[in-house]
């Protein structure tokens, strides 16, 4: 117990230094414009409805770096949880905003949040820090450190598992 009490430790040490090592790396590496308004993405973990899709839209119509658009967005996860189909639904907030080359986040969801030996999926809200990190111009990486806040489903009172999550996936940008 206490080796995987001090994994879990150290994954969250890893998301918020690579957080705050972004944000000063990122200030630099701003693009001066507002990102995609549209991506999609394939991954595993909450964002993506546990092994699916996730498809990220701003509809926002905004213009300029400074805008509301470059630091919020809402997130579409579909997927399949091994108890039939997974989903996620929610926002992100991009402190920093949305157009560095790493970009910090903060995520929160409702939808799938956990499954147990692939036979019972349950529903309820999370919320996560990551962030994004921007390959090129379209493609992008997502890693996400998620905590469950609660679940609905079948035996929810009898909570087994962690409510801490790591979700990762891979992201292509729509201009």
């Amino acid at each position: 117990m206490k080796k995987r009490k001090e994994k879990w430790l150290g994954g969250i040490a890893a998301v918020l230094l690579l957080a705050v090592s972004s944000q000063a790396y990122g200030q630099a590496e701003s693009s001066g414009k507002i990102p995609s308004r549209f991506s999609l993405g394939a991954g595993i973990g909450i964002p993506f409805g546990v092994i699916g899709l996730s498809c990220e839209v701003n509809p926002i119509i905004a213009s300029g770096p400074d805008s509301i658009a470059n630091y919020f967005s809402l997130n579409l996860g579909l997927g399949f949880s091994g108890a039939g189909p997974g989903y996620s639904l929610g926002f992100r907030f991009y402190p920093l905003g949305r157009d560095r080359v790493w970009a910090p986040k903060v995520s929160f969801m409702y939808g799938t949040v956990m499954v147990v030996n692939w036979e019972y999926a349950y529903r309820g809200f999370s919320a996560g820090a990551g962030v994004v990190r921007r390959l090129n111009k379209k493609t992008s990486v997502d890693a996400d450190l998620i905590f469950i806040i609660n679940r609905f489903g079948y035996g929810s009172s009898n909570w087994s598992g962690g409510r801490l999550k790591i979700s990762l996936g891979l992201r292509r940008n729509f201009d």
